[in-house]
This record gives structure tokens, sequence and C-alpha cells, in this order.
């Protein structure tokens, strides 16, 4: 697991890589929580992402909760199995959710 993040025109993008789980997921919740408290919207880079469980998914449906319509939460360069997930785990239902295919077309849907 490893994380880096940079504030990008009011967007904090969280460049992930490795397995995100149950083990983990504090850790993710962190970075998150201080992404937004820097910028009104989250950007998550999933290419170098391998693994995510439901806690991970879970996560992600509090943090839009949270959120409100005041920000998006984007995924990033998922792999196509991650999408499935995100999919079937409902988060492509919210409002304020998207999955992109590039950084720069997140960075200019969600700025």
């Amino acid at each position: 697991m490893g994380v880096a993040f940079d504030i990008r025109n009011g967007t904090c993008l969280l460049t992930l890589s490795g397995e995100y789980d149950r083990a983990n997921v504090d850790e993710l919740a962190s970075d998150i929580k201080g992404c937004l408290g820097s910028a009104p919207s989250v950007l998550l880079d999933f290419q170098e992402v391998t693994f995510v469980d439901g806690a991970v998914l879970s996560l992600l449906h509090d943090v839009l909760d949270r959120m409100s319509n005041r920000g998006r939460l984007g995924i990033a360069r998922a792999l196509p199995r991650m999408e499935d997930l995100l999919r079937i785990a409902g988060l492509t239902k919210r409002s304020n959710f998207q999955v992109f295919s590039s950084l720069e077309e997140a960075f200019q849907a969600i700025s």
C-alpha cells in the first residue's frame, strides 16, 4: 500500500498503489479525510491498485455521504475488474461519484 497526494484545481488527487482491505482501510480513511480538509473534491488514482475489499467500498460510500453535494469523489484509471466492483457496490449510481478513464478527463469533469 502506498499513497501520494497533490492538490490540483480544487481537487485532491490521491495516487494509490497496492492492496486495500480491512487491514489498512483506516489509513486510507485518514488520507481521504486529510484531502477533504484541503479541497472539496477527491480523485483517487487507482491505476496501481490491485485489490479492494468490502471495507474499502463501504468507506467510499461513507465518504460520499459525508460530502453530500459539496464536492465529488472520482476514481481514475481503475482496472476493469475494479470498475466492476464499484458498479456492483452501487457507487456508480451515486450522483457525486464518477469513474474516469484518465486523469485529464477527471480533472476536467471535477474541477
